[in-house]
């Protein structure tokens, strides 16, 4: 008998960023998005994210409805869209309270407006100690964020394409 331990599946945090540009269609960034989310899926990765994702999606997805670039067609398919995507994408392991310590720390001396990024770099951490783990945002920042307070943090900056 083997008793190798027998390497866990590789693991993609995804951030809000890349949810709302594939739950809203938004079009320079949910082809890129969907590309994404389909190359985890093949490649039989895990996805995960900390629970801040809820909310900050949440919030986007009502200022896009307030400000009329949503209308409610499109928030409703949005939402229904973000209910659907969040059936496969697991919590923390060891639950979000695990992570404040790290993030705490990875926000560092950066603006309060950083601490939600830092959640999604400290689960990437946590995730890093047992099996290949890769983050795939929209928001380049949080690989800056990355290089200064978690370089072991395996970041992948989509790019928003340009009308």
């Amino acid at each position: 008998m083997d008793l190798t331990p027998q390497p866990k599946t590789p693991a993609a945090i995804v951030d809000a960023s890349l949810i709302i540009g594939f739950c809203t269609k938004e079009p320079n960034k949910y082809g890129i998005a969907k590309a994404t989310l389909d190359e985890y899926d093949n490649d039989g990765r895990q996805l995960f994210a900390p629970s801040v994702l809820i909310g900050e999606v949440l919030h986007v997805l009502c200022r896009k409805l307030k400000d009329n670039s949503l209308d409610a067609a499109g928030h409703a398919s949005a939402l229904s869209s973000f209910i659907a995507i969040m059936s496969g994408i697991s919590p923390p392991p060891t639950g979000d309270a695990s992570l404040i310590p790290l993030a705490e720390q990875f926000r560092g001396a950066l603006t309060c407006q950083r601490s939600n990024d830092a959640f999604y770099l400290a689960l990437a951490e946590q995730l890093n100690a047992d099996r290949k783990t890769e983050l795939a945002t929209f928001d380049a920042g949080m690989k800056s964020q990355a290089n200064a307070y978690a370089s072991t943090v395996d970041v992948k900056v989509l790019p928003v394409l340009r009308s």
